[in-house]
């Protein structure tokens, strides 16, 4: 697993991502071009849009509602069964955690 940093609004969080074998990787882990590795831009800016879209409306909340800390917890799968010329079937599946936390008042 290895982590990467995206910022939202100002505020750098860690991202756990898992490393996968790939279509087009060798046995050695050289890479080898296939279509698939010139659309990794395009999801990674997706999925930050999507991390932001989930974590801006928590974090406004949370702070509204006093909360001392907070942490939101988000699982995405992606999976797909390849038949030539194209994919035949694939699924997408997610959950989202939210935990917040609060001081006493003194």
């Amino acid at each position: 697993m290895a982590l990467r940093e995206i910022t939202i609004n100002g505020q750098t969080i860690l991202v756990e991502v898992a490393d996968l074998k790939v279509e087009g990787q060798s046995a050695d882990n050289r890479r080898e071009p296939t279509a698939a590795s010139a659309e990794s831009g395009d999801m990674t800016d997706r999925i930050d849009q999507l991390l932001k879209a989930l974590t801006t409306p928590v974090q406004a909340a949370c702070q509204a509602a006093g909360a001392a800390e907070w942490s939101l917890r988000i699982n995405i799968g992606f999976g797909g069964k390849a038949a030539l010329p194209f994919i035949a079937s694939g699924e997408a599946n997610a959950a989202v955690r939210v935990t917040a936390k609060w001081k006493p008042a003194a």
